[in-house]
């Protein structure tokens, strides 16, 4: 087992915990890729919260096009993780991911990532990663140019397509510090964006971001804190922080063979048995890391440009030379 694959099958994980605890406050997450308008309700929250965020939520519905370049920030810590509980793994790989170097140094890791959104179905995100103040290689896209719905990283040969648009930003989401997973899910108004699954909604004190004076909302988003900058001028998000730590939603949603295909067909994936073995052991772990893991992502959007025009070809990602063009079909 190389250090490089246990860094994207458990750190991976830490992502996996917070989507999967996303979906299990949201009963529709496997029912609908395209969702008509869900409105912010957020029970036991104060109501000026969440008027503003349906302020912000409409804000976004009418836009025809976003860009904007940003950095998100994932400061994971992962001393408190015991990994003799991880489900069926052995002694020797056990003993490597303790003595990982990558779990004792590899704790921060940044994402520059850019994006542009179109109406109806039109997206390009793009990111590279930092560890350690160096590029790793574990930059990648997610696309949709009017043929389909694509998701590339460094690892694979050639973009992979995917069921819908849902499923390619939330699988991108695992390897971007989740920079697929805010602005894109809310302009698109996806299942699980963060104006509707956020509870417990509270107004902070007013903070500057950048110089632009913004609300602060706090509350909990599958368990965990929560914490969203939006600018007062123009009722735009400029930051979201997620702080790990408490108990997630996963812990109340059982693992059964049924929820854990509904899962696999969620995430776009066949339910096939070796597919469902795999994710049921990943769930058990994401039941194990949902209060073990400390930390933080932070994700900071800067350069935002609204209802500027954007050309289709402008959504194509253009595949690198050493890899394979998605074929046409």
């Amino acid at each position: 087992m190389r250090e490089g694959s246990f860094k994207f099958s458990v750190r991976g994980l830490i992502c996996f915990v917070v989507i999967i605890g996303l979906m299990a406050r949201t009963k529709s997450a496997a029912a609908t890729s395209r969702p008509t308008t869900q409105p912010v309700t957020a029970p036991e929250s104060s109501p000026q919260a969440v008027k503003l965020l349906q302020k912000v939520q409409a804000k976004y519905a009418v836009m025809k096009t976003y860009s904007d370049e940003g950095q998100a920030v994932s400061d994971i810590d992962l001393s408190k993780v015991d990994f003799k509980k991880i489900p069926n793994l052995t002694t020797r790989k056990q003993k490597m991911i303790e003595e990982s170097s990558l779990l004792k140094n590899a704790k921060k890791k940044v994402y520059d990532f850019s994006m542009k959104l179109g109406r109806p179905d039109c997206y390009l995100i793009e990111w590279k990663q930092t560890m350690g103040g160096n590029i790793v290689p574990l930059d990648g896209a997610v696309w949709s140019a009017g043929e389909g719905d694509f998701v590339q990283t460094r690892s694979q040969s050639a973009p992979r397509k995917m069921k819908d648009r849902f499923s390619a930003l939330r699988n991108a989401g695992n390897v971007s510090g989740r920079a697929t997973m805010t602005i894109p899910f809310i302009f698109f108004n996806e299942t699980s964006m963060p104006l509707v699954t956020m509870k417990s909604l509270a107004m902070e004190k007013e903070e500057r971001l950048d110089g632009d004076l913004c609300y602060v909302i706090s509350g909990r988003a599958g368990g965990h804190k929560t914490f969203l900058w939006i600018s007062k001028k123009t009722l735009l998000i400029r930051q979201k922080r997620f702080l790990f730590g408490g108990e997630s939603a996963i812990k109340k949603t059982p693992i059964t063979p049924e929820s854990v295909k509904k899962t696999l067909k969620a995430m776009g994936q066949e339910p096939t048995t070796q597919a469902v073995e795999r994710m049921k052991t990943n769930m058990e772990l994401a039941n194990m890391l949902s209060t073990s893991v400390k930390g933080s992502i932070i994700e900071t959007h800067r350069n935002i440009v609204v209802d500027a025009p954007i050309s289709k070809k402008q959504f194509k990602f253009k595949v690198p030379a050493t890899q394979t063009s998605p074929a046409k079909k």
